[in-house]
């Protein structure tokens, strides 16, 4: 990381902070906070964005990571640093990081994978009209 930035676990603190930077881009961050699932990334008091963390109900060992950055810092490898940071959090766990973004969500896609995320399968959607039947 540079010089005057922190990433760490999110506190109460926060919460304010976070709804003016991320708006509704998920819910409940209270209790994602005391869930210890939520991250913060500042640059001095600037929030540059913002890490989830999501054990798997599912399968043992295994958490979904995201993040969401400031509009006004994208483009400039902060998302990037967020999912690298997450990975090491998930490592010094023993906990195995796996990310997702929807098929269309190019900018995603590409951070995920310059921190060292690997791409298994895309989706491809396809609609089929039928012709109607003639009378």
């Amino acid at each position: 990381m540079r010089e005057n930035e922190e990433f760490r676990l999110a506190t109460q603190t926060d919460l304010v902070t976070i709804q003016q930077v991320c708006g509704d881009f998920m819910s409940d961050y209270e209790h994602r906070v005391e869930r210890e699932e939520l991250f913060v990334f500042y640059s001095k008091t600037d929030l540059l964005g913002i890490g989830l963390v999501e054990r798997s109900n599912m399968f043992e060992g295994v958490a979904s990571i995201g993040m969401f950055t400031n509009e006004a810092h994208r483009k400039q490898g902060v998302g990037k640093m967020m999912i690298l940071q997450l990975r090491k959090w998930c490592s010094e766990l023993g906990i195995s990081p796996v990310a997702g973004c929807w098929y269309y969500n190019d900018p995603s896609k590409r951070t995920l994978e310059s921190a060292g995320m690997v791409t298994k399968t895309r989706l491809l959607h396809v609609e089929v009209n039928q012709p109607k039947p003639s009378a």
